[in-house]
C-alpha cells in the first residue's frame, strides 16, 4: 500500500496525508472527515471493485471523484478556486480502495 499518514490537525479535525504524486486524494478524503461520509464513500468504492456498479461519481463543491471499474482507476479532480488551479489525478482502484479503508478504520477509531 502507499505511504498515508493519518493523524489529527492541531485543532483536532482527523486529516490524511498521501504520498506524491496522490496527494489530491488526501485532500479529498479529509473532506470525508465524517463517519457517515467516510463510510458511504467506502461502500460506493466496493460497489464498484466487486461489479454492483460500473462507475461512480463522488461530488464535492469543488472536487469530483471518478471510479470506474473498466479500467480500474480512481480519478480527482479539484478546483482552488482562490488560486485559479485546477488539478486532476489518478490511480489504481484497488489502491484507493485500500486507502478509503484505512481511512474509515482510523475515522472509527476516533469514535471510540
Amino acid at each position: 500500500m502507499l505511504n498515508i499518514d493519518l493523524h489529527e490537525t492541531g485543532n483536532g479535525y482527523p486529516t490524511i496525508e498521501i504520498e506524491k504524486p496522490y496527494t489530491l486524494f488526501g485532500e479529498f478524503l479529509r473532506a470525508e472527515h465524517s463517519l457517515p461520509r467516510a463510510n458511504r464513500l467506502f461502500l460506493t468504492v466496493k460497489a464498484v471493485l466487486t461489479g454492483i456498479n460500473n462507475d461512480a461519481e463522488v461530488g464535492q463543491d469543488y472536487g469530483l471523484l471518478k471510479l470506474n471499474r473498466q479500467s480500474g482507476t480512481a480519478t480527482v479532480w479539484i478546483d482552488h478556486l482562490s488560486t485559479g488551479i485546477e488539478e486532476e489525478c489518478e490511480m489504481p482502484l484497488k489502491d484507493f480502495s485500500d486507502i478509503v479503508t484505512a481511512w474509515l478504520d482510523y475515522l472509527k477509531t476516533r469514535e471510540n
